[in-house]
């Protein structure tokens, strides 16, 4: 367990998930936090290690919404987070927020310099697509995904920003070794995931032969909203109210507010990407796709395919559902 040395030490992360967004990490957090040997933060997305103000999408969404770096409130605050954690186990926490915020490499590296880095992608276009969904579902009426890539919006800058991830990940490697630092692609952690989690179990030094039982299923699956307005007082309530709970209390809270999510929405089947989109994003992540390829020794070609499942020897479904 890395320590931090000031007036009061705490305890730090061994390890930090720090994103991409809409790349799996849901699931990666939910398997490592059943590991007999990990103590995850009680909630996800603590987004810590970053001064970064604004929202969801740094300024360009509603600057209401309580999702900007909490680092102003403190190493106690950040220390509680682990207070169910094992004793002496390793710690770790996912915050997606890392991946694209200025300021979160040198803050990390400032204070734990010895972390283990996990960054998971996916095919960037499929990315940028799913995200632009999500805010959908969060009740933000975007327009035409098709006038965000043809115009320089503000959201859009953010949803590429996102996918550009040789950009994103060599600001880390500015401040971290290449092999403090793990790239797993969403693909396959989908369709090996006994294998992609015994490497990620060796990488943080916990029995990379445990197995959760959870393996298989399916995180965060995005629903729309019969009520935008509901589900946007919903994300409020959650990072006000919800963080400012008891722990016992915050479970319970967490739990009536998901199920009552749940049956004030339906299932988020939003249509494929159109072919052309594709093609002109599939241009535009030409150097990621590379990157992305290089890092992991593999190649990915349904990342540059029109039809991405197609290319994997699949039916292309008519309405795919998102998880992240």
């Amino acid at each position: 367990m890395i320590t931090l040395t000031q007036s009061t030490p705490v305890a730090t992360p061994d390890f930090i998930i720090a994103g991409a967004a809409k790349c799996g990490t849901t699931a990666l957090w939910h398997y490592l936090d059943a590991h007999p040997e990990v103590g995850m933060t009680y909630i996800k997305e603590p987004r810590f290690f970053t001064e970064a103000k604004g929202g969801m999408a740094h300024g360009v969404v509603d600057a209401a919404i309580p999702r900007s770096g909490t680092y102003h409130r403190g190493w106690d605050w950040y220390d509680e987070l682990w207070r169910d954690a094992p004793e002496g186990g390793t710690r770790g926490e996912a915050s997606t927020i890392y991946f694209v915020a200025q300021d979160a490499p040198r803050l990390i590296r400032q204070h734990v310099p010895d972390v283990r880095l996990i960054m998971m992608v996916r095919d960037p276009a499929d990315r940028m697509y799913s995200h632009y969904w999500q805010e959908q579902k969060a009740g933000w009426d975007m327009g035409p995904f098709r006038d965000l890539v043809d115009t320089d919006h503000p959201r859009e800058r953010y949803f590429e920003t996102t996918s550009h991830y040789k950009a994103n990940i060599e600001r880390f490697l500015e401040h971290f070794d290449r092999d403090q630092i793990m790239v797993i692609v969403k693909e396959d952690l989908d369709n090996e995931p006994e294998r992609i989690l015994e490497e990620v179990f060796r990488f943080i030094g916990v029995d990379p032969a445990f197995r959760p039982a959870s393996i298989g299923n399916r995180f965060n699956v995005q629903r729309l909203p019969r009520f935008p307005w509901i589900r946007r007082l919903s994300e409020r309530l959650r990072a006000t109210v919800g963080v400012a709970l008891p722990h016992p209390v915050r479970q319970a809270f967490g739990r009536t507010q998901r199920k009552l999510e749940r049956r004030l929405s339906v299932p988020n089947a939003y249509p494929p990407l159109e072919p052309d989109l594709r093609a002109t994003l599939i241009e535009r992540f030409e150097e990621d796709i590379r990157f992305i390829e290089q890092w992991v020794g593999r190649p990915r070609p349904s990342w540059r395919a029109i039809h991405p499942t197609e290319a994997a020897g699949k039916t292309p479904p008519a309405s795919p559902e998102a998880t992240r």
